[in-house]
Order: structure tokens, then C-alpha cells, then sequence
């Protein structure tokens, strides 16, 4: 009994806040930049939902644990990043989550020299 516990505690932490994100009948707001749709384009792929508004929560839209680490393994294959769990569970809808990623490439852009930079940013292009 102890261990249903824990786990039903541990799914309603990766769901985060009950903050109506993803509820049915919330307006569908498209992903509006590259980097949003690139995140949304892996959603799409991982969960089967062909529409996904950016504001839908990834855990109450059909997301789990295990789909979440997919989507964190494919983001880090498709940016050069590394998203520790926490941020996404956290974070877990497109437009934040884009805003995370946004904000960890920045910071490896600082730490790369100018022609690395600008290989990274035509990688990325």
C-alpha cells in the first residue's frame, strides 16, 4: 500500500501545479516562433495529438514519465542542451518550455568562442 502511495504522489508531482493548463475547452494557441514549433513538432510525434495548444500542460494532455523522458533525450538530440528533468516537470508545457530552452542555449552560446557560435547558430538555423 505504501508504494501506491508514493507512486500516485509521484504522478501528481510530474503533473505540477493545477494550474488549468490543458484543460478541454481552453483556446488553441499555435506555437508562434521556430523554436516553439520545433518543441511542439516532438510532442506531436511522442503523444499522437496533431493539434497541441502551446499552453497545454504535456502531463494532462496524455504525457507520463516515460514519454517526458523521450521528449527530454529527443530535445537534447535536437538542441545542444541539457534539460534536467526537474525543468521540464516543472515547466511543462510548450511556451515555458521553450522559454527554458531559449534561455540554456543563450548561456551556451556565452561559453562558446565566435566561430563556434556561429557554427551552432547555423546549425540551429
Amino acid at each position: 500500500m505504501a508504494a501506491a502511495a508514493v507512486l500516485a504522489t509521484t504522478a501528481q508531482s510530474m503533473r505540477g501545479p493545477d494550474d488549468g493548463a490543458g484543460e478541454a475547452g481552453e483556446q488553441l494557441v499555435l506555437p508562434e516562433t521556430e523554436l516553439q514549433r520545433r518543441v511542439a513538432a516532438l510532442w506531436y510525434e511522442l503523444l499522437g495529438i496533431e493539434q497541441i495548444s502551446i499552453h497545454d500542460n504535456f502531463f494532462k494532455i496524455g504525457g507520463d514519465s516515460l514519454l517526458g523522458t523521450r521528449l527530454i533525450s529527443r530535445l537534447s538530440g535536437t538542441f545542444p542542451i541539457e534539460l534536467p528533468l526537474r525543468q521540464f516537470i516543472e515547466n511543462p508545457t510548450i511556451a515555458s518550455l521553450s522559454e527554458i530552452i531559449e534561455g540554456l542555449l543563450l548561456q551556451k552560446l556565452e561559453e562558446l568562442s565566435d566561430e563556434e557560435a556561429a557554427k551552432l547558430a547555423e546549425d540551429l538555423g
